[in-house]
């Protein structure tokens, strides 16, 4: 019974780590110059590429099967990259849209 106390405090905690990090994150993100987003985006599009290779494999996989020939390996791997890069902007500009000022963005 003790136990299962200690892991529920030690999950909240962590919970909260986590949450006070992504938050830090966000604010840094809203307050950054757009440009240094930009290359925060290129960078978490390039560790997502490098650190998960089967999906990799899998997108360049459907790419060979829907495309076949009629597109080259530079293009495959270019629509792929743009992928990644489109998908590192969803989680940053999620993370980083509720510290952006209202009048800023509407």
């Amino acid at each position: 019974q003790n136990d299962k106390g200690f892991k529920t405090e030690l999950r909240i905690l962590s919970i909260f780590i986590v949450e006070s990090l992504v938050n830090i994150l966000g604010f840094i993100l809203a307050k950054m110059p757009h440009s240094w987003f930009l290359r925060c985006i290129k960078a978490v599009a390039w560790l997502m590429k490098t650190f998960d290779r089967r999906r990799y494999f899998d997108a360049k996989a459907n790419l060979d099967f829907v495309f076949g020939d009629s597109k080259s390996e530079e293009e495959k791997k270019r629509i792929i990259k743009k992928g990644y890069e489109n998908f590192a902007f969803i989680i940053l500009e999620t993370i980083r849209v509720i510290f952006i000022p209202k009048d800023e963005y509407d």
